[in-house]
C-alpha cells in the first residue's frame, strides 16, 4: 500500500504546489508538452507497471509451486478427512457393539425363562432401538428353528414366513462360530460383527452386529442381534467428501464393493480390478493407512478394525489440473480488473482531492462519530467532530482534558492503565492491530462528570503526525448505548427461550400424569414454605432447616422424573440454603435473601406448568391414573435413576399395597418419605455388581416394598439385600463430626442417622451426601405422628418399617 506522506497531504494547495511546473509560457511547445504529467498520470503508470509485474512474477511462481503446493495440500486435506471420517465410523460401531452387549445381558433372563416373557422382551428392545436411530433393526432368538416352532421377535415388527429358518441365516451361523467361553455362570464374550449380506426382510444391504445369549449357567439359549443398514454408512460417506471428484468406498476384507453408487458391484466386484490398482491391494487391506499419488489418482485409505473393513478414498489427478487451470483464469482475469481499477481510479484522484475539503467539512458536522485529535499532554484539540459533545454530554471541549472526562467512569487504577497504553499509541511501540486489540477502553461505560449521565461507548485510537514531529493521537468514539441494550434484551429473551425449549423437551419424555402428580406436590411444598417464611415466631434456623427439607424433597423428585434443567436450579438453591445453615448464627437478613431466591424458582415451576399445558394441548385427554400406578412408578424411575447413575442394577419390587391406603392415606407425605429411603437404599445399601459377586451375591440387588393397613394404623416396609448399616463408618463420622461422644451403643447409632445434616457420603451429588434425606424422612413421619423401627444385618440388608396411626 502507497502511503501519503502527511506533511504533503495536509492541503490540496499544497500538493499542487509540490508538482505544479514553474512559470515557464515562453518556451518551446515540445518542453511545455514535457511538463503536462501530473501525479496522478505518473501514479497510474508506475501503478500499472507494478500490476503487471505482481502478475507476472505469480504466474510464473505459480507454475514451478503449485503442483507441490496442491499435492501437498491434498494429502493434507485426504488425511485428516477420512482419519477423522475413520474416527466418527469407528465411534459409531463401538456404541453399536456395546448397545448390544448392554441389551444381550438384559434379554438374556428372558429368553432363557419358559414360558418366554415377550412383553417385558418387547419393551427391552423398543427401548434400544429408540435410543439409537441408525439401528434399521434389533431381534433375538432362541436356537430352534422358526419353522419347528422356535421364537425369534423383530422390532420393528416383523412375523417371518413359515418356511424362514434363523438358524440358517448369515448372521446366525457368524455368530454361533464366534468363540465364546462361559466360567461360573457368567460368560466373557463380546458382540461381533457379521460380514455385510441381503436382509430378508427389507431386501437392503445390511451388516449385523450380535451375540450369543448364555443363561446362568453358562449353557447358549440364543442370539441378539441389530441390523445396521449399509445405505446409512453411504449417506455419511456422501457427507464426508470435502474435495472435488473425492470418491470413497468401504471394502470389505477380499477387496469387494461394500458400497458403490451401482448396486449390483456390491459384494461382485473388486475393488482393485475395477480401478485398476491391483499393485496396492496388499497395502490398502493390511495397513492401518495407506497414502499414494498414482499416475491416475491419489489414494488414501485406512482400517476400521471393528469390522474388519477398508475405508478407500481416490481423487483423479486430472480433477487437480482442472481446478489449477481455472484458478490460473481467475488470477489472471482478478489482475486485469485491478489494472482497470488503478486507471479509472487515478482519473478520479484528481476530483477527489478537489472536493475532499469540502466533504471532511460536512463529515465533522453531520457524522455521529465522535473524531477528535488529542496531545501528549491529553489535551483535546480545537477540530473535532460535533458528535463529541452530544456523546460526552458536554459543550465546548476545545482544550479539554480527555482524561479528566473519565474520572467518574474508571478507577485510579484503569486511569493509569489507560495513560500506559495512550504512551504506547504516541510512540508506535506495537502494530496497529495489538494496540487495538490491548485497547483497555474498547467498550467503556461512561458517566458524564457534569451531567451525570451513562452511556455505552466503543472507543478507538491511533498514532497521527502533524508537521515534522508532533505525534498526536487520533481518536473515535462511537455510542453504543441502544446497540448493546438490545444485544441485552435480545440475549436474554434468547437465554429465556433456550430455557423453555429445555422444559419442554425435557416435559414431552415424562408421564403427563406423573408430571402433574409432581407439580401438584411441588406446590403443596411451596405453599409450605410459604408458611414457613410468613411465620415470625419460627426460628431463624428451624426455618431455614424445614426449608431445606422442602426444596431437598422438590429437587429429588425432578432429577428422578429427568427435569435436569429444572432440578439443576433447585440444587443451586439446596446449596445456598445448606451454606446458610452452616454459618454460626442466621439471621432474617439470610431468610429474606433465601425467600428471593425461592421466588426466582417459583418462575422455572411457571415455565415447567406451562410446557406440561402445551404439550397436552397437542395430545388427546388422558384420565386420571390411579394413585397407586403413579407411586410405585415414580418410585421405580427413582431406583432406576440412582442405579443408573451409579452403575448398579436394583430391581424394585412390590410385595403389596393396598389401594384404600394410597387413596385416602397421606399419599403426599408416604411419597415424600418412600423416595427418600428408595434413593438412600440405591445409595448407600445396594453393592456394585463385582462386590455383590464377590460375596456370593447375584449381581442384581433387590428392593421391596409393602404399604398395608392394620388396626387403623398404616405399615410402610421398605428392605433391601445390600450391604446393612455400615456401624463402624457412621460411628467414626459422628465422632467426628460430634454428634455422639465416643464409645457409644449401637442404639444411639440407629438415632444419628436420622440427624440432621448428617451423611456417609465422601462427598455431595444430586442423590446424596447433605444429610438431609433420613432426617426428612423422621420429621415427616413424626409430624403424623408415627413411629421408624429401623433392622439391620451387615451383608444381609436394612428394613425400614414406618407405622402411621390413621382411620379411614
Amino acid at each position: 500500500m502507497i502511503k501519503a506522506d502527511p506533511e504533503k497531504a495536509s492541503s490540496e494547495g499544497r500538493l499542487t504546489r509540490v508538482f505544479k511546473p514553474r512559470r515557464q509560457d515562453r518556451k518551446s511547445p515540445e518542453k511545455r508538452k514535457k511538463r503536462k504529467y501530473t501525479f496522478p498520470e505518473i501514479f497510474t503508470v508506475l501503478s500499472m507497471c507494478v500490476i503487471v509485474l505482481i502478475t507476472l512474477s505469480l504466474s510464473a511462481l505459480f507454475y514451478v509451486n503449485f503442483k507441490t503446493i496442491t499435492y501437498e495440500e491434498i494429502e493434507k486435506t485426504l488425511r485428516e478427512n477420512v482419519s477423522r471420517f475413520q474416527d466418527q465410523v469407528s465411534g459409531k460401531f463401538r456404541a453399536w457393539r456395546t448397545m448390544v452387549q448392554h441389551t444381550s445381558i438384559n434379554a438374556a433372563p428372558f429368553i432363557a425363562e419358559q414360558p418366554i416373557d415377550i412383553e417385558n422382551l418387547e419393551t427391552l428392545l423398543i427401548r434400544t432401538k429408540n435410543t439409537e436411530s441408525e439401528v434399521a433393526t434389533i431381534y433375538c432368538s432362541n436356537n430352534i428353528p422358526w419353522s419347528k416352532g422356535g421364537y425369534i421377535y423383530f422390532y420393528p415388527h416383523y412375523i417371518p414366513p413359515p418356511d424362514y429358518d434363523q438358524t440358517q441365516r448369515p448372521w446366525y451361523i457368524q455368530l454361533k462360530a464366534h468363540p465364546s467361553q462361559a466360567l461360573g455362570g457368567e460368560t466373557l464374550h463380546q458382540a461381533v460383527y457379521v460380514e455385510p449380506y441381503i436382509d430378508v426382510r427389507t431386501g437392503n444391504l445390511v451388516t449385523t452386529t450380535g451375540m450369543v445369549l448364555f443363561d446362568a449357567g453358562g449353557r447358549d439359549i440364543g442370539a441378539l442381534a441389530a441390523d445396521i443398514d449399509i445405505a446409512f454408512l453411504e449417506d455419511m460417506l456422501t457427507e464426508m467428501a470435502s474435495l472435488p471428484n473425492q470418491e470413497s468406498y468401504f471394502l470389505n476384507k477380499d477387496g469387494l464393493f461394500i458400497t458403490h453408487p451401482d448396486p449390483k458391484a456390491v459384494l461382485t466386484k473388486d475393488f482393485f480390478a475395477e480401478l485398476d490398482l491391483e499393485r496396492y491391494r496388499e497395502n490398502v487391506l493390511s495397513s492401518y493407512s495407506f497414502f499414494k499419488v498414482d499416475k491416475k489418482v491419489f489414494i488414501y485409505s485406512v482400517y476400521i478394525p471393528e469390522v474388519s473393513w477398508a475405508l478407500a478414498s481416490i481423487i483423479p489427478v486430472s480433477a487437480i489440473y482442472t481446478q489449477i487451470n481455472r484458478f490460473l483464469y481467475q488470477m489472471i482475469g482478478v489482475n486485469l480488473v485491478l489494472v482497470i481499477i488503478a486507471v479509472f481510479g487515478s482519473v478520479m484522484l484528481i476530483k477527489i482531492l478537489q472536493s475532499e475539503r469540502d466533504e471532511n467539512a460536512a463529515m465533522k458536522d453531520n457524522l455521529k462519530v465522535g473524531f477528535f485529535l488529542m496531545d501528549q499532554q491529553y489535551l483535546i484539540q480545537g477540530q473535532y467532530s460535533t458528535a463529541l459533545e452530544t456523546i460526552f454530554s458536554i459543550p465546548d471541549l476545545r482544550g479539554k482534558n480527555f482524561i479528566s472526562l473519565l474520572s467518574d467512569s474508571l478507577s485510579k487504577k484503569e486511569i493509569d492503565t489507560l495513560k500506559d497504553y495512550f504512551d504506547m499509541v504516541l510512540n508506535r511501540s506495537f502494530d496497529k492491530e495489538l494496540l487495538d486489540d490491548i485497547n483497555p477502553i474498547q467498550e467503556l461505560n461512561y458517566a458524564s462528570v457534569e451531567t451525570g449521565d451513562k452511556k455505552t461507548l466503543r472507543c478507538g485510537f491511533a498514532s497521527v503526525r502533524r508537521g515534522r514531529s508532533d505525534e498526536y493521537v487520533l481518536g473515535n468514539i462511537h455510542d453504543i448505548t441502544e446497540e448493546k441494550e438490545l444485544e441485552n434484551r435480545l440475549a436474554e429473551e434468547s437465554a429465556g427461550r433456550e430455557e423453555d425449549m429445555q422444559f419442554l423437551f425435557e416435559v414431552i419424555q415424562g408421564d403427563p400424569g406423573i408430571l402433574h402428580d409432581f407439580i401438584d406436590d411441588m406446590d403443596y411444598s411451596f405453599e409450605q414454605i410459604d408458611d414457613i417464611l410468613a411465620d415470625p415466631n419460627i426460628p431463624t434456623r428451624d426455618a431455614s432447616v424445614n426449608i431445606y427439607q422442602a426444596v431437598h424433597a422438590i429437587k429429588s423428585n425432578a432429577v428422578i422424573l429427568g427435569l435436569k434443567t429444572f432440578g439443576d436450579k433447585l440444587h443451586e438453591l439446596e446449596a445456598r440454603i445448606k451454606a446458610v445453615q452452616e454459618q454460626e448464627a442466621v439471621f432474617k437478613d439470610d431468610i429474606q435473601r433465601l425467600s428471593q431466591e425461592i421466588k426466582k424458582v417459583k418462575q422455572n415451576r411457571k415455565k415447567l406448568a406451562g410446557a406440561l399445558q402445551k404439550i397436552q394441548s397437542f395430545r388427546a385427554a388422558e384420565k386420571r391414573k390411579p394413585g397407586e400406578y403413579i407411586l410405585v412408578e415414580s418410585l421405580g424411575r427413582a431406583c432406576a435413576k440412582v442405579a443408573e447413575d451409579l452403575g448398579r442394577y436394583v430391581d424394585f419390587r412390590v410385595d403389596v399395597i393396598d389401594p384404600e391406603v394410597i387413596e385416602k392415606g397421606p399419599r403426599r407425605m408416604m411419597k415424600e418419605v418412600l423416595m427418600q429411603l428408595v434413593r438412600n437404599a440405591v445409595y448407600h445399601g445396594i453393592e456394585p455388581p463385582e462386590e455383590r459377586l464377590a460375596l456370593g451375591k447375584p449381581k442384581t440387588g433387590i428392593i421391596a416394598l409393602a404399604i398395608t393397613q392394620d388396626r387403623g394404623s398404616i405399615a410402610i416396609r421398605l428392605a433391601d439385600d445390600g450391604r446393612g448399616l455400615d456401624y463402624a463408618k457412621i460411628q467414626a463420622k459422628a465422632e467426628t463430626l460430634g454428634f455422639i461422644p465416643q464409645g457409644s451403643e449401637p442404639d444411639a447409632l440407629l438415632q444419628v442417622i436420622f440427624a440432621p445434616g448428617f451423611s456417609t457420603a465422601d462427598q455431595a451429588d444430586m442423590h446424596a451426601g447433605r444429610g438431609i434425606g433420613l432426617n426428612l424422612v423422621k420429621d415427616r413421619v413424626e409430624e403424623f405422628k408415627g413411629a421408624i423401627t429401623v433392622h439391620s444385618q451387615p451383608q444381609a440388608g436394612t428394613e425400614f418399617i414406618i407405622t402411621i396411626p390413621y382411620k379411614f
